[in-house]
């Protein structure tokens, strides 16, 4: 196993010295075979509506009542700080098959349902969950302002973006004033318009937003987790919170604080 903590703490510090400003990120639990004879009881207390998708569809966000292991796996991760990109996520997943395929459990690659690949997602079973709340929860729906780039897309990109560099105002204005007086087809203006992104795209906003019909939860009180662990994932966990407690459940609106009780 010190074979394959000293290989993780390899990746750390490629991570440290190609992009990341971050502390000394501690990964070595990734290097061994989950051990889940602790058990623990998690309170999470959300200070704004949540909304937890457990797939990403196209027009509408449907929210779920509970949150399940993979959100529960983002949310351990973001409260450890371990903010890795996708590509470094890869990375460290496929060292942790060849550390981890040469012992008795062997690894199971985790079940990814969007662009997030979790890393402690076998460290830890939840068993229960359930709300303890004065009232009863409810859920409303709401426009949810998502966030896009498609170099392609030059009508929707084009009219999607608030936010321009200053010295493209009067271009842009220009532009939008010749389009409605040659009253051309809605084919040849598109085709202006993404030609104008392509010749600017260093000028306008790298994403462009539209409004998504997303639905949230509501409730004053609290979640409460029963939760088979790894003793390693508890004492990381429990180490983090007296100083970090807080994180976010679904997308990063819905803001949560953390509390950790170990079980007798």
């Amino acid at each position: 196993m010190e074979r394959g903590h000293r290989q993780l703490n390899r990746h750390r510090l490629r991570c440290h010295k190609m992009k990341y400003n971050m502390k000394n990120i501690d990964l070595s639990i990734l290097g061994k075979d989950p051990d889940l004879s602790a058990s623990i009881k998690l309170h999470i207390e959300p200070h704004a509506p949540i909304s937890m998708v457990s797939e990403l569809p196209g027009s509408y966000y449907k929210a779920l009542l509970y949150p399940d292991k993979h959100i529960l796996c983002g949310l351990f991760e973001n409260v450890l700080g371990w903010h890795f990109s996708r590509k470094d996520r890869e990375i460290i997943t496929k060292e942790i098959k060849n550390i981890r395929k040469k012992t008795k459990k062997g690894y199971i690659p985790p079940t990814i349902r969007s662009i997030f690949i979790p890393l402690l997602s076998d460290f830890f079973e939840l068993d229960s969950v359930r709300i303890v709340s004065t009232d009863s929860p409810f859920f409303y729906n709401d426009l949810w302002k998502r966030a896009f780039r498609r170099k392609d897309a030059g009508k929707i990109h084009f009219g999607g973006t608030q936010n321009i560099d200053y010295t493209l105002v009067m271009d842009k204005f220009r532009f939008m004033c010749e389009n409605e007086r040659t009253l051309e087809t809605e084919e040849k203006t598109d085709q202006k318009e993404e030609k104008f992104l392509r010749e600017n795209i260093d000028r306008i906003s790298f994403f462009y937003t539209t409004p998504t019909n997303r639905e949230y939860l509501f409730f004053e009180g609290n979640y409460e987790c029963v939760i088979k662990m790894d003793p390693q994932l508890v004492d990381l966990l429990s180490k983090t919170l007296p100083q970090q407690n807080m994180g976010y459940l679904g997308n990063s609106e819905g803001w949560v604080t953390l509390y950790l009780e170990e079980k007798s």
